[in-house]
């Protein structure tokens, strides 16, 4: 329910708190005067496609904002799809400056332009007559055929639901097998191919680190055997060899002891430093001697090391990796292999199910044909006394020749396209080929009243557009019955209509310091029965009148009344 609408520099509206009612609230007024704003500014404020005229002329933003109370559980589960609290009351908030910014925001969170449409359509169900109606798109016509009696194709819905998801399972225990033959053929040749690869190798646990050590030092061997020939003649050189030098050293200390015991100590460091001089000679001369360089191994390895660097980079990033994978591929290759007999018992089941599945797209096919024809009768009648004595409506039903698990989804496998011709002698043709504007707002009129949802608040823009006498108190009536179970909000020039609301809002319009303004006065009352009274007969007011429109307010009070028995 809308409880609240507050207007902010909305067009002629400066400041304005609009008090909604449960039922049928009307808003009435002359033309020109804001009462198509109002629904302007409701349509803005749950997602609409945004437009700077809607901002006043003196102003530089244009804010709305609504209260709902007593919201549907499918908005409930809505905000909490988008992370936001669940709450039974909504704040819906937006507003919109001169360059085009927008804010949105619910529950005084920030929210996309995208997610406040999604919520807008389950709180708000506009029908004007020069709309583009819910009535009017084929894609519709299935969920608005089923919403009539809905606990009769509900459990076919939940089954098919059920059978869906079985069925996915189903394709995934075989994916998981390689798919169908061919499918796993194909993959059994890939995978013999990686084993190949990976088992041709070889491969041996940290050889890759190993690899790496040696061409690192096979690389460096001129390098190595130039530099071991520079420090030998550095340290080696013949008679005048460091070892040497230390020796004579040591020896020339030693002939010193006699005069002094510290050059004991001095010459014994010089002798050991001549032996540590000498094995770090002998050392490197086996390491020269020795060195031995083979360009084809160094070749061989470098190709050994490309080869582990291509393996790794396909199945993995270290060598423990690629053998973990050749295990996994080496049990998904037998798994495959061996995977005909599941396989088998996997494709008998999907052939039970999609049986099953076609037990139940005919059983609900057949339901929605014996429902169609109540539809049908229904809007009928309901259009008879719209005034649409010769017109036909028929509700096609059409299912696919060959059934398979592409033909059908959780709603069943029918199409639904709701017929219809104005005249007698007129071809069935879709309504979006053959309704005209006013048609089509008597004709959701009477749909409405056949089906008789629960839609929350249903916003009627002069639907009662092009009409009069019987005809009008014929449409105020569905109206009326349409309000016993969603709030509406309607537009309406008619007495008959507007005599059978339950809240009467007038919009004024007045000129204040050459601005122009508008403003919402709620009436009550005799208020109302003056209203009644000039749409009948205009400003000059009498007795009599006022006594028609009392007439016609009470009259309609009674009807209301029989209609909530």
């Amino acid at each position: 329910m809308l409880e609240r609408l507050k207007l902010t520099n909305v067009a002629l509206f400066e400041e304005q708190v609009i008090d909604f009612d449960n039922g049928f609230n009307c808003l009435i007024g002359e033309t020109g005067a804001g009462k198509s704003i109002i629904i302007d500014a409701l349509s803005f404020v749950i997602g609409a496609k945004s437009d700077k005229l809607l901002i006043r002329n003196d102003k530089d933003f244009v804010r709305v904002e609504a209260l709902f109370t007593n919201v549907s559980s499918d908005v409930i589960a809505k905000l909490a799809s988008f992370g936001l609290e669940e709450s039974s009351e909504l704040v819906v908030s937006r507003s919109l400056n001169r360059s085009g910014r927008n804010d949105v925001r619910v529950n005084g969170s920030m929210v996309t332009l995208s997610f406040l449409k999604e919520v807008g359509q389950l709180l708000v169900s506009m029908y004007g007559q020069h709309e583009n109606l819910m009535l009017l798109n084929d894609k519709n016509h299935l969920n608005i055929l089923d919403s009539y009696k809905s606990e009769k194709t509900d459990s076919f819905k939940v089954e098919l639901k059920s059978i869906i998801s079985e069925l996915a399972l189903i394709d995934e225990k075989i994916e998981a097998l390689g798919g169908d033959g061919a499918a796993r053929e194909r993959e059994i040749e890939i995978l013999s191919y990686q084993i190949n690869e990976i088992e041709s190798a070889n491969l041996q646990i940290d050889e890759d680190e190993e690899l790496s050590k040696i061409i690192s030092r096979m690389s460096g061997h001129e390098k190595v055997v130039e530099s071991l020939n520079v420090v030998l003649d550095q340290v080696d050189n013949g008679v005048f060899s460091v070892a040497t030098s230390l020796k004579l050293a040591s020896k020339e200390l030693s002939s010193l002891v006699k005069y002094d015991e510290k050059y004991d100590a001095l010459s014994r460091r010089l002798e050991e430093a001549a032996i540590d001089v000498i094995d770090v000679v002998e050392t490197l001369e086996d390491d020269k001697n020795n060195s031995y360089f083979d360009q084809n191994e160094l070749e061989r390895l470098i190709e050994r090391e490309q080869l582990i660097k291509k393996l790794k980079r396909k199945y993995g990033v270290s060598i423990s990796e690629v053998l973990q994978y050749l295990d996994e591929i080496v049990k998904k290759k037998d798994q495959y292999e061996n995977a005909d007999y599941e396989i088998s018992k996997l494709e008998k089941a999907r052939i039970a199910l999609l049986e099953k599945a076609k037990m139940e797209c005919d059983k609900l096919t057949n339901i929605r044909k014996e429902l169609a024809k109540e539809i049908e009768l229904g809007v009928e009648e309901q259009l008879v006394d719209l005034g649409m004595k010769n017109t036909t409506f028929k509700i096609s039903i059409t299912a696919p020749e060959e059934f398979s698990k592409n033909s059908f989804n959780a709603n069943g496998q029918d199409s639904v396209k709701f017929l219809f011709s104005a005249n007698i002698g007129q071809d069935l043709k879709s309504l979006s080929k053959t309704i005209s504007g006013g048609e089509m707002s008597r004709f959701m009129l009477a749909v409405k009243n056949v089906l008789r949802n629960q839609e929350g608040l249903i916003v009627f823009d002069e639907v009662d557009s092009g009409i009069s006498g019987q005809i009008a108190l014929s449409v105020a009536q569905k109206i009326a019955r349409i309000s016993k179970s969603n709030q509406i909000i309607c537009i309406s020039h008619l007495p008959q209509v507007c005599s059978m609301a339950d809240n009467f809002l007038k919009v004024e319009k007045f000129v204040k310091d050459n601005k122009t303004f508008s403003h919402v006065l709620n009436l009550s009352g005799d208020e109302v029965v003056d209203e009644i009274a000039v749409m009948c007969y205009g400003e000059n007011l009498s007795e009599n009148a006022h006594a028609y429109a009392n007439e016609l307010i009470e009259n309609n009070k009674k009807f209301k009344a029989s209609i909530c028995e």
